[in-house]
């Protein structure tokens, strides 16, 4: 399947809140209860925190999309916009979602092309993004895509503290 991919502007921020919020809540919810998910999304997804992201120099947010409809997004940080101080080399992808029916056939590893691109473009040697431990479906897709464990960190949601797998993987440009 082949998608296109879409810059995020200001103009988009309340649909990308919207998927968001819903490919989040597909993801994850059956780990979480609604109380956690009600404060892990007044904290991180309000439209002033992703228009303040989206805005950010050292950010870049993408839609992808098929038949014009937005099916998924992909939040990439450098410098001082990464979750954690990774260093200049590194590029971090925070976020790759797709709603629920549009999970596989190849489009994740359309967003982890543009990844390695945008961190070509900025002379970043490394992607580093963090998983769910008890994700392994996600972090098989990443292995196969030449990422590796290298550390953890800890994920907040709610009230809920969970384990992330800190994965990365070397470019070679």
């Amino acid at each position: 399947m082949t998608g296109e991919v879409k810059v995020i502007t200001d103009k988009d921020v309340l649909e990308l809140v919207t998927l968001a919020k819903q490919t989040f809540y597909a993801t994850f919810g059956e780990y979480y209860d609604d109380k956690d998910f009600e404060l892990f999304f007044n904290e991180n997804y309000t439209v002033e925190k992703f228009t303040q992201d989206i805005n950010h120099v050292d950010s870049f947010h993408y839609f992808y999309q098929e038949d014009g409809a937005n099916v998924g997004y992909i939040k990439m940080n450098i410098n001082s916009a990464q979750t954690e101080e990774m260093g200049e080399t590194y590029l971090e992808v925070q976020r790759i979602y797709f709603l629920e029916d549009f999970q596989g056939g190849g489009r994740g590893s359309q967003l982890i092309a543009l990844a390695e691109k945008i961190a070509q473009e900025h002379d970043k040697h490394k992607i580093w993004l963090g998983v769910w431990e008890h994700n392994p479906r996600a972090q098989a897709f990443y292995q196969r895509h030449g990422f590796s464990v290298v550390g953890e960190h800890h994920f907040q949601t709610g009230e809920v503290t969970d384990t992330d797998l800190i994965m990365e993987k070397e470019l070679q440009f």
